[in-house]
């Protein structure tokens, strides 16, 4: 199954709902109106807890308790996901939308999806906020809240921005000011975890003063010119690393991964628009767009490409959202 997305054979559905927008694994529930929480849950099969108990190993004939270490299992179906440290405190499915309850009672945001991966261990919630920010009539940048949650104790919680440019379908990663306030924040799996989650709504209360920020780089992208020859230069920086850079010598494969960049910059869906086409916020989006669209996630250790990347461009510790985000400083660099 290589989108990965749960299936309940008991229930004979997938894991995963949307609002109106048929998904791209075409799997799931889909609702015309407005989705609540308890509709999230439900459609989404995310009514379930997680806990955790003491860890054994069997030796022999007997069973030994491991000092200090916790498995962590799905309570409704039993399902063990991970062994944990004592200090590992469960983040529930609900506690995530009670976070996201907050901004959609107020009419700032609508529940979009909800999906879980795998056996349930990893969870996404995705909500949109109402206003768009509009380059041009053809450029639009529609933006999302992204909760994620993994109960097998390999990933913290994250809560991020995610703005999508809606004529590609690209999402684009960015850091705003670095060193300032950042659209990301992550929640650690402690005893504090509630009090992390209030803090998140806290610090994503900003959204407002992100938008107006985010338009007026994005507008200033737009109107900066870059040639081909300083654009190579910038993916060839982001894509190599120093000593490739040093000594010249480059893989083929690696040398078809700058083409196959570039080449999205140039010739990619939305890359012709006035907006964009020798701009460097063509550049920006060429190279997110290439992480969106074109690159294969398919590893030699799985075929799972859509988990792959769902954990490499929206974790802070993926290789794509690195690469993503040195690209939005890069091209703030090259606008500054």
């Amino acid at each position: 199954m290589a989108h990965n997305i749960e299936f309940r054979k008991d229930l004979g559905k997938h894991s995963f709902v949307s609002v109106k927008e048929i998904p791209w694994h075409g799997l799931g529930t889909i609702l015309e109106e407005k989705m609540t929480a308890a509709q999230a849950m439900e459609h989404a099969n995310l009514n379930y807890t997680v806990a955790v108990k003491p860890a054994y190993i069997r030796v022999g004939d007997r069973q030994l308790k491991i000092p200090k270490k916790f498995g962590i299992y799905r309570t409704d179906l039993n399902i063990p996901f991970n062994v944990v440290g004592g200090a590992y405190t469960p983040i529930q499915n609900a506690d995530a939308f009670t976070f996201f309850d907050e901004f959609v009672d107020r009419g700032e945001a609508m529940y979009e999806t909800a999906g879980c991966l795998g056996q349930g261990e990893r969870v996404f919630i995705t909500a949109k906020l109402p206003e768009s920010v509009c380059l041009t009539q053809q450029d639009k940048i529609d933006q999302y809240l992204l909760f994620t949650l993994c109960h097998d104790g390999t990933a913290q919680v994250e809560v991020l921005f995610t703005p999508v440019r809606v004529v590609c379908n690209n999402t684009l990663q960015m850091a705003l000011n670095r060193g300032a306030q950042s659209a990301r924040v992550t929640i650690r799996h402690t005893s504090n975890a509630d009090e992390r989650l209030k803090e998140a709504a806290t610090v994503l209360g900003i959204s407002a003063k992100f938008k107006k920020e985010t338009f007026e780089k994005y507008l200033k992208m737009a109107e900066t010119r870059v040639s081909d020859d300083a654009a190579k230069k910038v993916i060839t920086s982001l894509f190599l690393k120093e000593k490739e850079l040093e000594a010249g010598l480059i893989s083929a494969k690696k040398l078809n991964v700058l083409n196959d960049v570039f080449n999205y910059y140039k010739t990619g869906a939305g890359q012709q628009l006035d907006t964009a086409d020798g701009t460097v916020w063509g550049l920006y989006n060429g190279i997110t767009g290439y992480f969106q669209n074109c690159k294969d996630y398919a590893t030699r250790k799985t075929s799972v490409a859509p988990e792959n990347k769902f954990k490499y461009m929206f974790f802070s510790n993926g290789y794509a959202n690195r690469i993503m985000q040195g690209a939005y400083e890069l091209a703030s660099d090259l606008i500054a």
